[in-house]
């Protein structure tokens, strides 16, 4: 698709999108790790199956605090680049946002290039 977005936005974008999907493998690989070593930690027998659950569980709040924290870091990078909406001041950047083919604050939907 190409992009409506004038370069200097394009390129702002494709830092953060960069940035964010290594931040989200990193996350994803290291969720895939943790699972691997709670089954390959586990202890045989009937204890095994509640160690087992209790580390999927552990696996899965660090999951969710991880995603929020990309969130995060994604609206700070966009403070820091200034890729936010002239009139809301809202972070441009969304992971499945199509603001390089819209033209469009994906918050308050108003148009950001003239």
């Amino acid at each position: 698709m190409k992009s409506i977005l004038p370069p200097d936005l394009e390129s702002k974008r494709l830092q953060i999108a960069k940035t964010h999907n290594r931040l989200v493998l990193s996350l994803a690989v290291g969720i895939f790790v943790a699972f691997l070593l709670v089954i390959g930690i586990a202890p045989h027998g009937p204890n095994g199956r509640y160690f087992i659950l209790a580390g999927m569980v552990t696996a899965g709040i660090l999951e969710g605090y991880g995603i929020y924290r990309i969130i995060e870091y994604d609206k700070q990078l966009c403070q820091q680049l200034g890729f936010i909406c002239p009139r809301c001041r809202k972070p441009l950047y969304e992971p499945r946002g199509f603001i390089n083919v819209t033209g469009r604050c994906p918050k308050c939907k108003n148009r950001v290039i003239s």
